[in-house]
């Protein structure tokens, strides 16, 4: 089953996984991990054995300013159909040009009533997890030196604790 995967603080998610929340619980915390732009919101695909996972996630982490743990959700792609949900295949703006080009999707048409069952969803069947800072310092380090992750794209405080 492919899932998608969306970036989140963990902290806002804890107390509602495995729960059917109530809407104040949701608006209260993972509803800011959710923000849309112009009804839309970036995630991304995760193949079905997960062999993308790895990758996805550097990318992403790669496009902040400093290194830090990294947090997401997932979630079952099937579910979108259930929730009415249009996905779109879009460029994503990370430095791993591969990740960008094949696993960047955008939701569009999001209303609040679509978003909420989706962190419902997402707090009901989804999961989360926690790369620590460490490990993804480690996969940063690594993507750059076989040449996934262009250093030059690299925000400068993130490229200045690179090795060279």
């Amino acid at each position: 089953m492919p899932l998608l995967l969306r970036s989140i603080r963990r902290g806002r998610w804890h107390e509602i996984m495995g729960t059917s929340p109530t809407d104040e619980q949701i608006r209260n915390g993972p509803l800011q991990d959710f923000v849309p732009a112009h009804s839309t919101l970036s995630v991304w695909y995760i193949e079905d054995d997960r062999s993308n996972l790895e990758q996805v996630v550097t990318a992403l982490a790669s496009a902040r300013d400093f290194f830090s743990n990294f947090d997401y959700a997932l979630v079952d792609n099937a579910l979108l159909t259930t929730l009415d949900l249009k996905i779109e295949q879009t460029v994503g703006h990370t430095p791993d040009q591969e990740a960008n080009a094949c696993w960047h999707r955008d939701l569009v048409e999001l209303s609040e009533p679509k978003l909420m069952a989706l962190i419902r969803a997402i707090a009901e069947k989804g999961e989360i997890a926690r790369i620590p800072e460490k490990k993804m310092t480690q996969l940063i380090q690594r993507a750059v030196n076989v040449g996934r992750l262009d250093r030059t794209k690299l925000k400068k405080g993130l490229a200045a604790k690179l090795k060279v």
